[in-house]
């Protein structure tokens, strides 16, 4: 975003700074993290098959592990796996390898040294890497796991530009382990506007904005034996039933109800929202609904 009058990165004090904007569509902001070195193993040609190193990955995101082998082994296979009840059982999981991008859940042991892999372990309790078959050679493999504590903040929305609008407010600070915070706060405006209706005995023709707007909820219940239809418009102004064409049309069933299915950003209706109710499912339809037997509820901006 452009900020004027322009400032210089880094300024002290947040009234010589730009207001800061986070996107709604921003993920999940880490704001800590350390990495814990956990367990190492080398395992050789004298090694048991099925010789595993476990690491409790509780309290962790993402697991780290690292291999280094002598010029002299040839051969052997290990196998990577996770499990969700502390080692009652156990899965075979992909490891993204660092080096070349690739996920494997084996891996062939080779003269080949210093590979990387890292995993997120969140919903296991345990993690192994197993020694699935016999080493041949003389070589040493030796593997190293660590693995990294994160902090997680809830998923911010802000959607102004100035800093007296702000939903969040960013605080910098000094400090050897300072990562970033965000102080959220609640706001009482800027939300979308309820709306509800009771059917009368008609088309119940009604706008609801008599200008561009989003709509964000929108469920109707039906409660006679009789089917019913909910029709939406893009107009400012309350629609002529049976001359204007809807942009969509819901059925309620008899005894039941819809909740339109709608994305997070809204549906966007670029002239005005309204609506009707009618008892036939045809654009030109102005069969009136019954008194009371339909309900509606939807949020708007």
């Amino acid at each position: 975003m452009a900020y004027i009058p322009p400032n210089t990165n880094g300024s002290a004090t947040s009234a010589n700074s730009a207001p800061v904007v986070i996107a709604s569509d921003q993920v999940a902001i880490q704001t800590s993290g350390s990495t814990t070195a956990l367990s190492t193993a080398a395992w050789t040609s004298a090694t048991t098959v099925n010789t595993a190193l476990t690491i409790a990955t509780t309290g962790y995101s993402t697991m780290t592990m690292t291999m280094s082998n002598t010029s002299t082994m040839t051969a052997g296979v290990l196998t990577f796996e996770a499990s969700p009840d502390a080692g009652t059982t156990w899965f075979a999981i992909a490891l993204g390898r660092v080096d070349s991008y690739t996920t494997e859940t084996t891996y062939t042991l080779s003269a080949v040294a210093n590979r990387a892999w890292s995993t997120s372990v969140d919903g296991f309790n345990a993690f192994r890497v197993r020694l699935s078959t016999v080493i041949t050679g003389t070589g040493t493999a030796t593997i190293k796991m660590a693995a990294v504590s994160t902090a997680i903040e809830p998923i911010v929305t802000v959607g102004q530009a100035t800093a007296a609008s702000l939903q969040t407010t960013a605080i910098l600070a000094t400090g050897a382990n300072l990562v970033g915070k965000v102080n959220i706060t609640t706001q009482t405006t800027g939300g979308a506007t309820g709306f509800t209706l009771i059917s009368a005995a008609t088309t119940n023709a009604t706008f609801v904005k008599a200008s561009a707007g989003v709509l964000y909820m929108l469920t109707a219940t039906n409660n006679s034996a009789t089917v019913a239809f909910l029709k939406m418009y893009n107009k400012a102004s309350a629609p002529t039933v049976g001359t204007d064409t809807p942009v969509m049309t819901f059925m309620i069933p008899p005894n039941g109800g819809v909740m339109v299915p709608i994305p997070p950003t809204g549906i966007t209706f670029s002239t005005g929202i309204a609506y009707a109710l009618t008892g036939l499912a045809t654009l030109a339809d102005t069969t009136a609904v019954s008194l009371a037997q339909i309900q509606l509820n939807g949020a708007y901006a």
